[in-house]
């Protein structure tokens, strides 16, 4: 039987432990010797504990019945909690990094990333910027935000016009309820939306939004770069679009967008 083991013998003073020993070891070997390993691994440094307090004391305690293997147990635990929670009070405690990335030594794309240009269709593109080149200038003379970075988002976020919520509630950003005090809150089955009576009331919208709140710091930091500002929109989280960045950087060199942030 598994508890005349001589190696495991100190170890299983439960008879409960060991009776569910030896029922792995009936039903299934493989998991009886992972097990067999972890006892042995635990017991040794707990009998060189049961030694060293033996020595101490002098034997005083030698008849008693306390239950070491569960008092190790609680105190490794203790361990274990006690220092992840020091680790966690730590990183609470710790500076935040607020550095927006510097993307401004990337190179100008001569295509589309892959994963743009597959659900891309450049004459609908086109279309979209021809129709509202004119309205993202309007909103950069007033808000400050660069024309190509209107452009590039709301070719990115409404599909040139083409997603739902573009379509069926004027809102080009996928601005969600929470995010601008304009518009209506509707319902949809990706959670709660901003709709606007007008497409110019989304735009409108949006512009305020990237002046307010922690988007008010990039106007400042930004200025007229597109690319910090792209970089600011995706290290501030405007979308849990993986790459936004690069995506948004990508379309607006790609349609050449940033010629219309030098107008006046």
């Amino acid at each position: 039987m598994i508890y005349k083991n001589n190696k495991l013998a100190p170890s299983l003073a439960n008879k409960g432990l060991r009776r569910s020993l030896e029922i792995i070891e009936r039903n299934n070997p493989t998991l009886f010797h992972v097990v067999h390993t972890i006892i042995i691994a635990i017991g040794k440094p707990i009998m060189a504990l049961r030694a060293g307090f033996y020595k101490a004391t002098g034997g005083y305690f030698t008849n008693s019945s306390i239950p070491w293997l569960k008092i190790s147990i609680v105190l490794i635990g203790a361990y274990i909690l006690s220092y992840k929670n020091l680790n966690f009070n730590l990183n609470l405690n710790s500076t935040p990094n607020t550095q927006i990335p510097d993307y401004a030594t990337m190179s100008i794309s001569n295509s589309l990333p892959p994963i743009v240009s597959a659900t891309f269709n450049d004459r609908a593109n086109e279309k979209y910027i021809d129709e509202y080149k004119q309205l993202a200038i309007q909103e950069m003379k007033v808000f400050g935000i660069p024309a190509s970075i209107k452009l590039g988002q709301a070719l990115l976020e409404s599909e040139a016009g083409s997603s739902s919520y573009a379509a069926n509630l004027n809102n080009h950003f996928n601005l969600r309820c929470g995010k601008s005090n304009a518009g209506n809150c509707v319902e949809t089955t990706n959670g709660m939306f901003k709709e606007f009576d007008t497409v110019y009331d989304g735009w409108r919208a949006h512009s305020k939004f990237l002046v307010t709140n922690e988007y008010a710091r990039l106007r400042k930091e930004a200025g007229n770069n597109y690319k910090i500002w792209a970089a600011g929109l995706d290290f501030l989280g405007y979308s849990s679009e993986k790459d936004y960045a690069e995506k948004l950087i990508g379309i607006i060199e790609y349609y050449e967008l940033q010629k219309f942030d030098l107008i006046n």
